[in-house]
Order: C-alpha cells, then sequence, then structure tokens
C-alpha cells in the first residue's frame, strides 16, 4: 500500500510539472466495471455446476478509478502516452436454479498503461484517440462465498500481476491554461501470473469512464 501512495504522489507531481517540460499531462478520476475470465472462472464455473446448480451468470464489479497521465510528443499527430490507474477489480459468479451461492473475487490494482495517441481537432477541442499494451498487478486478491445462510472469505493470490491490451477514446475541452477531459478506456489483460500459483489463468476485462483536468504546454491552446 505504501508503494502505491508514493506512486500516486509522482504521478501527481509529474503531472503538474508537464507544462515546464513541454509535455502533456493530466489527473483524472472516475468509475469503472470489470469481470474475471480465464481457465480459473471456468473451473468454478464447473465446480458451481457440480454442487447442482442450473444457472452460473457472470456478474460486473463496480468501482472507483484514479489516475493521470504523461504525454510526450514523437511526430506532430502523434504521441506516447503513459497512463497510471489505480482502482479495486474483480467479478462475480452468481449460481440459482437447484444451488445458491455468490463467489466474488477482488484485489487493487494498479496500472500502467501505455498508449499510442492522435488528436484530431475539432471546432472546439480535441477528440483524442489511444491503442496500447499495459502491465498491472493487483494486491490482497480475496475471495467471497455466500450461500444466504454461510458468508467465508480468503486470501486467493496476495499478487495478481497482468499484461494485456488497451485501447480507448476522449475528449479535451480548452479551458483557461488547460482542458477539461472524458475518457473511456477498455482494458483486457491476455497473460496473468499469482503468488501463490494458481491451478488456471485469472484474467480481467475492465471498462472505464473518468474526467480530469489536463495540464498543457505554454502556447498551446
Amino acid at each position: 500500500m505504501k508503494s502505491l501512495k508514493v506512486a500516486l504522489i509522482f504521478l501527481v507531481a509529474a503531472a503538474t510539472a508537464a507544462p515546464c517540460l513541454d509535455l502533456t499531462g493530466g489527473a483524472r478520476a472516475g468509475a469503472g466495471g470489470s469481470l474475471f475470465y480465464g481457465g480459473w472462472v471456468d473451473g468454478l464455473r464447473d465446480e458451481l455446476h457440480g454442487f447442482g446448480a442450473v444457472k452460473v451468470t457472470n456478474r460486473v464489479y463496480v468501482s472507483w478509478r484514479l489516475g493521470g497521465w504523461i504525454e510526450i510528443p514523437i511526430f506532430d499527430f502523434l504521441s506516447i502516452r503513459l497512463e497510471p490507474d489505480l482502482g479495486p477489480v474483480g467479478g462475480a459468479m452468481l449460481a440459482s436454479d437447484g444451488y445458491d451461492m455468490l463467489v466474488g473475487v477482488t484485489g487493487l490494482e494498479l496500472a500502467l498503461p501505455a498508449l499510442a495517441v492522435t488528436r484530431i481537432r475539432m471546432p472546439v477541442g480535441e477528440i483524442v484517440l489511444g491503442a496500447g499494451i499495459f502491465v498491472g498487478g493487483a494486491v490482497s486478491v480475496r475471495e467471497v462465498r455466500n450461500d444466504g445462510a454461510v458468508r467465508s472469505e480468503g486470501e486467493l493470490a496476495s499478487v495478481l500481476g497482468c499484461a494485456g491490451v488497451i485501447g480507448g477514446a476522449g475528449y479535451a475541452f480548452p479551458i483557461g491554461p488547460g482542458a477539461i477531459t472524458a475518457d473511456l478506456r477498455v482494458l483486457a489483460s491476455l497473460f496473468a501470473i499469482a503468488s501463490p500459483r494458481l491451478e488456471a489463468p485469472l484474467n480481467t476485462v475492465s471498462i472505464e469512464l473518468t474526467a480530469g483536468w489536463e495540464f498543457r504546454p505554454r502556447g498551446v491552446q
């Protein structure tokens, strides 16, 4: 947890200094939804069916998101954007019709996406499009099981590391020395490794909607 706080402090300081370095940076906050998939989830589904459940459905986990970005210009039409992101991730499976149980998994994730970004100028503001890759790690990943009568909770993994792809779009509306931003992101992990090791892969898919403030270099409108 201490390392996460240090990372956030560094991010805010770097974003604030971006105008002095001729970079674009900012901070943002919002909400997101996520769910787990992969071999571990398939095994859990089979387990719940084995207990007698006729129906097993995925449930999205909704949570807060905090983050920011530093954008490094490469060409007039292309930049590289580093976009640290912090927030809980998770998912759940609901078993019903013959056997009732809710199984939820949650963890606090710090992700570091790197996107190739292009900006499309509009009469007012800019459309910002980006795609790339990310690495991340969730700590204190916990599993909760509740059948309505008994609730059990335990640690599934102390650390769940992952790597995957990210894409999205946003809009920057200039105001004074900066801009108000709105961004949509979709992240999907393709590789995951846990400690202690799980019997099968546990990956995540997340969608985020955030609003923020962009610090712009001097002379940029």
